[in-house]
């Protein structure tokens, strides 16, 4: 698993060199289609904190809802980040009760890890 998350990381950061024009079918930007490849990577660590934190698979979520509030390099030069994302969570078909997940990630070499996680409920 460890070492499908570092491919994977290994592929994303290789996709921040690449020059080359990126096309899709749609007219989604450069920075848009890397965000979302993004999200999509950290994906299974919030499933895991939401999952840790409730103590079983109760709440969902929507990756394009995941808004990533802040991201800083951890060490200088290296492939070290400290990622803040925000996660709205709901049960079932989008229904209440609504929470918003406050996670901490630190993203590097060996993979995804939670630091911090903070719950809110949503009214």
């Amino acid at each position: 698993m460890k070492k499908a998350t570092i491919i994977f990381l290994c592929m994303l950061v290789s996709l921040f060199c690449i020059s080359a024009s990126v096309r899709t079918g749609d007219d989604k930007t450069r920075e848009t289609l890397i965000t979302n490849a993004f999200k999509t990577t950290l994906t299974r660590a919030v499933d895991d904190a939401i999952v840790g934190y409730y103590g079983k698979r109760q709440k969902s979520f929507s990756v394009p809802d995941i808004k990533i509030k802040e991201i800083e390099e951890t060490m200088k030069g290296g492939y070290s980040f400290l990622c803040k994302l925000e996660v709205p969570t709901y049960e079932g078909q989008h229904d209440p009760p609504y929470g918003l997940e406050k996670i901490t990630l630190e993203i590097g070499p060996a993979g995804v890890s939670v630091l911090k996680f903070e719950h809110e409920d949503v009214p």
